[in-house]
């Protein structure tokens, strides 16, 4: 992952790409529902909670802080929480590795 987000243009240290890494997976694995991909945007559906969407907007506003190509919009909708994310055409990769972290989370819960 560190060398996937060193070619996006990510300015977080090397030592810290495992852990942030580590973040979105814990929060996806919280209650992702569904993922929406479409090139440069992707929209994550999770259950709605309160935790769920304080955590989600700490996690934007801190991954927005090392790679501010990054345009986030988390907004509740009744009982599901929508996080909106979406970069610049030349920086799709960024959206297919966060993306993947989903998508296995996805799954990972799907056979749980």
């Amino acid at each position: 992952m560190e060398e996937r987000a060193v070619s996006v243009g990510c300015t977080l240290p090397r030592e810290d790409m495992r852990e942030r890494g580590e973040e979105f997976r814990r929060l996806f694995a919280r209650g992702l529902k569904r993922r929406e991909a479409d090139g440069s945007r992707v929209v994550w559906t999770f259950a709605w909670t309160h935790e769920l969407e304080r955590d989600a907007r700490a996690l934007a506003k801190t991954e927005q802080g090392c790679c501010s190509f990054w345009s986030f919009d988390v907004r509740r909708s009744g009982d599901e929480l929508h996080w909106e994310a979406k970069v610049p055409p030349d920086r799709i990769e960024a959206i297919a590795m966060l993306d993947s972290i989903a998508a296995a989370a996805l799954t990972a819960s799907m056979h749980a």
